[in-house]
């Protein structure tokens, strides 16, 4: 529990230190974590890596430096730098990664600058690349799990419902929610754009799939008001879809041509209440491809496979030779696509999740066998291994000739 409290002592620090390596003997990759400041648990409490000093960054650095291979990524809140990312890289001689890498409309040169010193740090042979994402980051989220807005000042981080909708309630906090939305700050993901939350289910009908921004036109009212009150007014339980970032299509498409920038970002289910980006692959092959022509069908499969596995050292995977392994899928480039957001509960304590379905998705194999045929899973004997074999030394892409 001090882990959300306070930074780790030295004595503490060795532990985790000696378990990181004890980990990286038995195959460990390498190291994720995150310091940022949106990252909170129950109740608003921090995450713990959000209270890691910059020693224990280092430290770990250190013993991956030790192995010869794998990578440390971040999500990365204000605090911390590419400089730092890259001290990381020289310390361990391996691929530090940036998260998340989105455009924001209130700094509109923030992710440009990241990508540019990322490169400049590739220029001086420490591999610093960022994690980016080819769609709009939307989310869904209800008033007592407002994910979108907790990092507006004020806004309350408690999940506790008669807490939450006091505070909701008080025009006081409505004036400083106003005030604070008035300005740019940090790495807010919400900053005012009423036109992109809309009402996914209420129990008005009639408000469904509408703006925020229409609403309160429609209303006389302030769309801060309106928003507040419709959740008030049926017991916080309203389910809202904000477009976050990335929504500037222009800026997005400049991000992604950058050979420095890792179309990736799923997310991997970390937030599966709130939005599934798992099919970026298939947006990047639909949209970026075929709709926008931004890339060739070649550059975006290697985009999407070769590239990944040459910067995070992963060896005989995402090319189709000889010897690799068989990982493949069969799509029609004619309608490859991400299809809507479709929530289904089949979690314990029947939880519900977020899932995307994939049009034009035919089939996936892994080391060979097939184990998706376009409808459904394949009922087979599961084909996956463990990856324990990675390969050392500097990443080709993205770096200087004399660095590879």
């Amino acid at each position: 529990d001090a882990g959300s409290e306070r930074a780790a002592t030295p004595v503490e620090l060795a532990d985790m230190v000696a378990l990181f390596r004890q980990c990286m003997q038995a195959g460990a990759f390498g190291l994720g974590s995150s310091t940022f400041e949106n990252h909170n648990g129950w109740n608003g409490i921090p995450v713990p890596s959000r209270l890691a000093t910059p020693e224990e960054f280092r430290a770990f650095a250190g013993v991956i430096a030790d192995f010869g291979h794998g990578s440390m990524m971040a999500t990365c809140g204000n605090a911390t730098s590419i400089a730092f990312l890259e001290e990381l890289a020289e310390i361990s001689g391996r691929p530090v990664i940036y998260a998340p890498l989105l455009h924001y409309s209130n700094q509109p040169r923030r992710a440009f600058d990241i990508v540019a010193q990322c490169a400049a740090a590739r220029q001086r042979g420490n591999p610093v690349y960022a994690q980016g994402s080819c769609q709009p980051l939307s989310m869904d989220f209800t008033l007592t799990a407002a994910y979108p807005m907790l990092t507006i000042e004020g806004w309350p981080k408690s999940q506790d419902k008669p807490a939450v909708a006091a505070v909701l309630a008080d025009p006081g906090f409505r004036r400083g929610v106003r005030e604070d939305l008035k300005s740019p700050k940090g790495t807010r993901i919400f900053n005012g754009h009423w036109e992109r939350v809309e009402v996914t289910t209420s129990a008005r009908a009639d408000l469904q799939g509408r703006s925020i921004a229409a609403i309160a036109a429609g209303d006389g009212k302030d769309p801060v008001d309106t928003f507040l009150d419709l959740g008030l007014a049926e017991d916080l339980e309203t389910v809202f879809t904000a477009k976050l970032l990335n929504v500037e299509e222009d800026a997005v498409a400049e991000l992604l041509r950058d050979e420095g920038v890792l179309v990736s970002l799923s997310d991997a289910g970390a937030h599966h209440t709130f939005f599934c980006d798992a099919g970026f692959g298939m947006h990047f092959l639909g949209h970026w491809v075929r709709e926008r022509g931004l890339f060739t069908l070649p550059q975006a499969i290697r985009k999407l496979s070769s590239d990944l596995a040459d910067i995070y050292g992963i060896p005989d995977r995402g090319r189709l030779v000889e010897g690799a392994f068989a990982d493949m899928i069969l799509f029609d480039p004619a309608s490859i696509a991400i299809g809507p957001t479709e929530r289904i509960a089949d979690l314990p304590a029947d939880s519900s999740r977020l899932i995307r379905r994939a049009p034009g998705l035919h089939g996936t194999w892994v080391n060979g066998v097939r184990v998706f045929d376009g409808t459904g899973y394949v009922k087979t004997t599961p084909p996956g291994q463990v990856l324990t074999r990675f390969t050392g030394g500097a990443p080709s892409v993205g770096m200087p000739a004399a660095a590879h």
